[in-house]
């Protein structure tokens, strides 16, 4: 699967957090890996993520799996056994089983590397 994160759990690197994420506990951000996101992220952005707002179909996400990856990505939508997730580079609808999902979590927002 492309896009592909490893969470640590620790900081790399602090950031200003939007006004969206003002007084908003465990909010954090992450660095986008990979081109499966372009043109909406690329390699290396930081992408905010509101760790309280449940995601709607049509959202960007963060999903961190048990096996301690994660991955950006679309939702499209989700059923009780399968969320259906859109990547952008190349373009495919993946299917992720439920039960190897830890948290889906909202990506509200990037900074451009650049």
């Amino acid at each position: 699967m492309q896009g592909v994160l490893t969470l640590a759990g620790e900081a790399v690197d602090w950031v200003h957090r939007p006004a969206e994420l003002n007084g908003v506990r465990d909010a954090f951000a992450v660095f986008m890996a990979g081109e499966s996101m372009e043109p909406k992220y690329q390699a290396g952005d930081t992408l905010f993520i509101h760790p309280h707002i449940q995601p709607r179909p049509g959202d960007h996400i963060l999903i961190q799996l048990r096996s301690g990856e994660a991955l950006v990505k679309r939702l499209e939508r989700r059923t009780e056994a399968i969320v259906y997730i859109q990547q952008y580079n190349p373009a495919a609808i993946l299917e992720i089983a439920t039960e190897s999902i830890e948290r889906i979590q909202l990506v509200i927002g990037s900074m451009d590397r650049r």
